[in-house]
């Protein structure tokens, strides 16, 4: 990385940078267990996208720095599966948020801004073009924004669609493998595409209609050849945990259940007051008899 400075210039910058969007997200779950704080929830969401912005600055797309994209590109990595991590944490914090906008006015202005920023965000531009296997693709910082705000926007629309539609297992087995090699698929598949270029597609000069079929099929085809006996042999020294399944449309949260255990607790303490109360003729009769002794002993005191 000692090349043309570009260690010192922006990888370190950018690692500065990761490290105060970790600060953020670390910062940031303190507000959502507080009264009302699972509208934080929400807000959290927001950390990725604008970190991805920010990690923007410090991409360069220039030629021969294959290890600067890599690592930059790694960065960008984290902060996808770090946003991952806390919105699994928080998901019904955030739902019960998402499911109150719902019912207000901003539920169609949604739909149609999401629609908008799609247009805006879509990869249609074909110049500022930076290396074509390292993210993000353009050399346009104006358009390296727009392009990682789309994937954002994807990523969390396709995240809300499959937990409502693809959260059973409608397969045993078929679900164990898409779902367990979709992590490997996603830090190998470029390996995969690298090779099948270099060796196959570039070599005999192939068309796109064949050349297609190829990296298409046959990455999916070297994920699970190379997942299978190394998922085997993990499961050999690692036996898997038993899983159950998250309950994704409930809005019940920690919070929620604290709050009615609180209230029945407190329902359940006027209650035995009443009964109390009702038991001691609501404390008048413990208090004149309290009252009729004294006034006695003070009777006798006299009379001495």
């Amino acid at each position: 990385m000692t090349k043309d400075s570009y260690g010192e210039r922006y990888l370190v910058p950018s690692i500065f940078t990761l490290g105060a969007i970790m600060f953020c997200f670390y910062t940031f779950q303190l507000a959502i267990p507080t009264k009302n704080g699972h509208h934080y929830a929400m807000w959290i969401k927001f950390v990725g996208p604008l970190g991805s912005i920010a990690l923007n600055y410090w991409k360069v797309q220039t030629s021969k720095q294959d290890l600067y994209h890599i690592f930059l590109m790694i960065n960008y990595d984290a902060v996808f599966f770090s946003q991952g991590v806390i919105d699994m944490c928080y998901w019904k914090d955030m739902l019960k948020t998402r499911g109150k906008l719902a019912e207000t006015a901003l539920a169609p202005v949604a739909v149609v801004g999401f629609l908008l920023m799609y247009s805006i965000t879509s990869p249609m531009v074909y110049a500022n073009m930076g290396h074509l296997f390292f993210y993000p693709l353009y050399a346009s910082y104006p358009l390296q924004c727009l392009y990682t705000t789309g994937t954002w926007i994807w990523l969390y629309f396709i995240i809300w669609m499959m937990a409502k539609v693809g959260n059973s297992k409608f397969n045993d087995t078929a679900y164990n493998l898409i779902c367990g090699a979709s992590l490997y698929a996603y830090v190998s598949h470029y390996f995969f595409i690298l090779i099948l270029s270099v060796g196959i597609i570039r070599p005999y000069k192939l068309g796109f209609v064949p050349a297609f079929f190829i990296m298409m099929f046959g990455t999916e085809f070297l994920i699970f050849a190379t997942y299978i006996p190394l998922n085997f042999i993990y499961e050999l020294i690692v036996p898997p945990k038993p899983t159950k399944k998250m309950d994704v449309d409930s809005i019940v949260d920690k919070s929620d259940i604290k709050a009615m255990e609180d209230e029945q607790k407190a329902e359940q303490e006027a209650l035995a007051a009443a009964k109390a109360d009702k038991i001691e003729g609501r404390g008048d009769a413990a208090l004149d008899l309290e009252n009729d002794f004294s006034d006695k002993r003070s009777g006798a005191n006299e009379d001495q």
